[in-house]
């Protein structure tokens, strides 16, 4: 009877086990999102960076109206590279919190790069 017991007893451990893991892994933003998260702030550096090169060939009126939509999403990148790396898990209401302001701020500023370019 005992091993009945032990049976039981290892069932019930693997599966706390597993609802322990899950629970885990959906409370952290993922290695990958974040990697992807990161690769997309250098790709938005990377095209104001080319943006602002061509501006250097366009005369003193076409700089005047696009250094100040840069110097915006400039900070707007910089502010979601901040969020990314000072992310830090409080719990699972946060993180939803914090994944909708991220998925939110990262459409405003493509949809801002794609405006421009």
């Amino acid at each position: 009877m005992k091993m009945g017991n032990g049976n039981n007893e290892k069932k019930a451990t693997t599966m706390i086990m597993r609802a322990s893991m899950a629970t885990s892994i959906n409370k952290h933003f993922s290695p990958l999102k974040r990697k992807t998260m990161k690769n997309v702030i250098k790709a938005n550096e990377k095209r104001i960076e080319l943006f602002k090169e061509s501006l250097e060939e366009a005369g003193l009126k076409v700089k005047a109206e696009y250094n100040n939509e840069m110097a915006v999403l400039e900070k707007k990148n910089r502010n979601l590279k901040k969020k990314l790396e000072e992310y830090k898990d409080e719990g699972q209401r946060k993180l939803k919190k914090f994944k909708t302001n991220i998925k939110h701020d990262r459409k405003d500023i493509g949809k801002t790069v794609k405006d421009l370019f």
